[in-house]
């Protein structure tokens, strides 16, 4: 299950957590993958720690069983990296991310993706192309409806159609 924006800051590492956790707690064998590597916060938040990351997953440095770890307190695995990498996806191919997630579904009955924003650089496209499931996050009254318009076309033009989109940050008592 892929999530996707138009945007930074639209709540999708917010929202793969607490799915996450949703799946973890039905009984779930979950696994959290932080393919944002131009923002990775996962890592530090969740005081990661271990002999790989995500990052030397992609590199090809460690296998991908060496970058998965259990935070403490928690009932699903993460892969993430703690350094940023501006062009840490593009090191990435759809044949590798394919392999990738074809690795951790066999392990995992949830592979949940935290992607980038689709407008702000190409990676969730790429990204996009080897997930099951897209979900589009968009951002209650801050998601500017023409971004959102342009996420959903680009997703279009090259095939994908998401499974649905989830309203983030919503007031429920707001107008």
């Amino acid at each position: 299950i892929l999530l996707l924006s138009s945007l930074p800051g639209e709540g999708k590492t917010t929202a793969a957590l607490a799915l996450a956790h949703l799946y973890a707690r039905a009984g779930a064998r979950v696994v959290l993958v932080d393919l944002d590597t131009r923002r990775a916060t996962l890592q530090s938040e969740l005081e990661l720690s271990g002999a790989g990351d995500l990052a030397d997953v992609i590199l090809g440095a460690v296998p991908p069983e060496a970058a998965v770890h259990r935070p403490h307190g928690l009932e699903f695995d993460v892969m993430a990296t703690g350094r940023e990498y501006a062009l840490l996806a593009d090191s990435v191919s759809t044949a590798g991310m394919q392999m990738l997630i074809a690795g951790l579904k066999a392990r995992y009955d949830v592979v949940l993706i935290d992607a980038p924003p689709v407008l702000a650089v190409p990676d969730g496209l790429t990204i996009a192309t080897a997930a099951d499931t897209l979900l589009y996050l968009v951002r209650w009254q801050a998601s500017p409806r023409r971004q959102v318009a342009q996420g959903l076309s680009a997703l279009q033009n090259v095939g994908l159609r998401p499974a649905g989109l989830i309203l983030t940050m919503a007031d429920p008592g707001g107008e």
